[in-house]
């Protein structure tokens, strides 16, 4: 056993694409593969393509099911989702490229990618709430965590993407958390990827909508509400940050993504995360990727940070596995070193 990595996207091609997000896990889950280790890829199975002009919905999921041979498997697990209870998450599985997918099916939450719709409808005066956001957001989240439960997965590393995966990061981070604390999780370690970290993508709103406090639909006590406010507006959440704040590593796109964000505040760089780029910078746990593959950038040897902290009997294994992906990146390393010393 040489550990296993989960991925977790809401959007992961060729299933589902709204950008340049959706190549991301597949590309290093490929990568990750070749070298030993086993990967699982989870994301919503959507069930419409919305234009986004028109805002016309096409039903698409039994053309996914079909074309890339999807199964639904005997899991359904209960999604917490605040003032809302309980909702189930049909749980299907394929296998491409030697990566495991798994999909979470819910016609409210994975109605469709980024959808300006609201749950189950093609009626187009059904328009999203942000409350609706955010409970596809916990759909994902504790829905990934759910499946991995019941699936039973122990990995060593979970990874999420963009703000969606902020209560991922958090479920697995806070004390308080019952996911903190189950045997499934008990040596993982977070990682974050910041694909898009402008204003718009940040989930960056006011936390009371209506009278109604977002923050409760999270499952976690108020006392952990604060690390999902916003650094300079507390009367919003930012969701970008809380993610950030809770993940032990976080991840950039490109070295120079990365130099942005340390840069400044300016719009294309930090853009209000300044300081928490920096703060993740100084442990040494900040790194950037190019073409899918990690890369040492700033730092030496990040590959290596996990096994200061997993007591586990497959440790020796783990890195054994890591070390021939440095290997393989020896000359892309090279290549960044010189390019951005």
């Amino acid at each position: 056993d040489i550990g296993i990595i989960v991925d977790v996207s809401p959007e992961v091609a060729p299933f589902s694409k709204g950008g340049g997000m959706a190549n991301v896990p597949g590309q290093k889950a490929e990568e990750f593969v070749q070298s030993g280790l086993k990967v699982y890829i989870v994301s919503p199975l959507y069930s419409f393509r919305e234009d986004e002009a028109t805002l016309e919905r096409t039903y698409v999921k039994d053309e996914t099911i079909k074309k890339f041979d999807i199964r639904y498997v005997n899991v359904v697990p209960q999604i917490y989702m605040g003032r809302h209870g309980s909702v189930p998450a049909a749980v299907a599985y394929t296998r491409k490229g030697g990566v495991n997918y798994l999909f979470l099916d819910n016609p409210n939450f994975s109605d469709s990618l980024y959808g300006q719709l609201r749950g189950n409808t093609t009626d187009r005066s059904q328009r999203v709430t942000k409350e609706h956001e955010q409970l596809r957001s916990i759909f994902l989240s504790l829905g990934a965590l759910e499946a991995i439960k019941q699936i039973d997965i122990h990995p060593s590393f979970v990874v999420g993407n963009d703000w969606m995966c902020a209560p991922l990061m958090a479920h697995l981070n806070c004390d308080a958390s019952l996911y903190r604390h189950d045997p499934h999780f008990k040596n993982t370690q977070t990682i974050f990827f910041v694909h898009n970290n402008g204003q718009d993508y940040q989930f960056k709103l006011a936390h009371n909508q209506n009278g109604v406090e977002l923050l409760d639909n999270l499952g976690l006590p108020r006392t952990d509400h604060a690390w999902f406010l916003d650094p300079h507006h507390p009367e919003l959440m930012n969701f970008t940050a809380a993610a950030i704040r809770h993940a032990r590593f976080v991840g950039t796109v490109s070295p120079g993504q990365m130099e942005d964000f340390l840069r400044s505040d300016n719009k294309g760089g930090g853009e209000g995360l300044c300081h928490l780029f920096h703060e993740k910078n100084n442990q040494g746990r900040l790194f950037a990727i190019t073409n899918g593959l990690p890369l040492e950038v700033r730092q030496k040897g990040w590959l290596d940070f996990s096994f200061k902290d997993i007591d586990r009997a497959d440790r020796v294994a783990v890195k054994k596995a890591l070390d021939q992906i440095k290997g393989l990146q020896k000359e892309a390393r090279h290549k960044i070193a010189t390019e951005h010393p």
